[in-house]
């Protein structure tokens, strides 16, 4: 085995070792920088390995989109096959979180990526066959996927959000390999209606056991309470 290929393989193996070396970002004035995960960064990435269903809340700046685009680039790269729907609040994300990650793609070692079969404004494809797709509620596509990632969903359209969730929950629940992620900051707004907030219905519902969720927040609190682990 050459170096490239034990590179290449601790990055599929490790999520945090490919964050730390690989994973660019681009700042405002155009800059390319490595990021160093946060605690509750490296946490998030363990649980939605482990876990199916997950959902998430953290504060602003916390880094949220920038954990789940890394996870989703991660499950691209080392997975056999994968189709994933990044979930995203309006158009404005929808091109930002799509430019952050071809960003990140674009400047990978060529070796460490396959090559793009098919590449679209909001779509690429693998010539491997795993696949990427970022969209929002009120553009949802009709296709069955194997990741549903869903960034700012406390945010989002509630009826479109519902008919998303409505449409995508018998695939997810279904397949073997499947993961529904739920991510946002807190909307004060909608929590105190939490029965009306698809987001905070999930929430409650999962901090309560009364659902197939994982809650977590950024200190772990609801995580170990829902699933008992430390």
């Amino acid at each position: 085995m050459n170096s490239r290929e034990i590179i290449f393989n601790e990055c599929k193996n490790d999520i945090n070792y490919f964050a730390e070396n690989y994973y660019v970002l681009k700042s405002y004035d155009g800059c390319l920088s490595l990021i160093k995960p946060k605690a509750h960064q490296k946490k998030f990435w363990e649980v939605v390995d482990a876990e199916k269903f997950v959902i998430a809340e953290y504060d602003r700046q916390e880094g949220k989109t920038t954990s789940a685009l890394i996870y989703a680039m991660h499950t691209l790269l080392s997975s056999a096959y994968c189709s994933i729907l990044f979930l995203v609040r309006s158009e404005y994300w929808r091109k930002s979180s799509m430019d952050s990650f071809m960003c990140a793609y674009d400047n990978l070692p060529s070796y460490m990526k396959a090559p793009i079969n098919k590449r679209e404004k909001y779509y690429i494809e693998l010539k491997n066959g795993p696949n990427i797709r970022f969209s929002s509620p009120k553009l949802f596509p009709s296709s069955a996927f194997t990741h549903v990632i869903v960034d700012e969903a406390a945010f989002m359209d509630n009826q479109k959000i519902w008919e998303m969730f409505e449409g995508l929950w018998p695939l997810v629940v279904s397949g073997n390999n499947t993961k529904m992620i739920f991510i946002s900051s807190f909307n004060f707004q909608f929590f105190q209606y939490g029965r009306h907030n698809l987001f905070y219905k999930i929430w409650n519902d999962a901090i309560r056991g009364k659902n197939k969720f994982v809650a977590m927040d950024k200190f772990g609190e609801y995580y170990k309470l829902v699933s008992g682990k430390k």
